[in-house]
């Protein structure tokens, strides 16, 4: 990208449209340090989703655990939506756990 003539090379920079950059700090930040402080389940699903388009399988894996961790009745549904859009079948199996109970 840097390397051919493209606008990135020419302006020095790489704009990133698809990610708040709240999220993209913390996409950044688990890179360099595997941690990220207390965040509340919007960030973590915001999270997992910008994981899953930049393939960063580590931070998949840990926002995964704490998606789950935070499953209740009030969220199984959309959920289930969420283990279902990205076919992670972890959260599809405990959020329906959750609304068979």
């Amino acid at each position: 990208m840097f390397k051919t003539e493209m606008k990135e090379k020419k302006n020095g920079e790489v704009v990133i449209e698809d990610i708040d950059a709240k999220i993209l700090r913390l996409m950044i930040k688990w890179m360099y340090t595997r941690d990220i402080e207390t965040i509340d389940l919007k960030d973590k699903l915001d999270l997992f989703k910008a994981a899953h388009r930049y393939q960063i399988k580590s931070l998949n894996s840990w926002c995964m655990d704490k998606i789950i961790k935070k499953l209740s009745h009030e969220n199984a549904l959309s959920m289930n939506d969420v283990g279902d859009l990205y076919d992670e079948i972890q959260i599809k199996k405990k959020a329906l756990g959750i609304i068979r109970a």
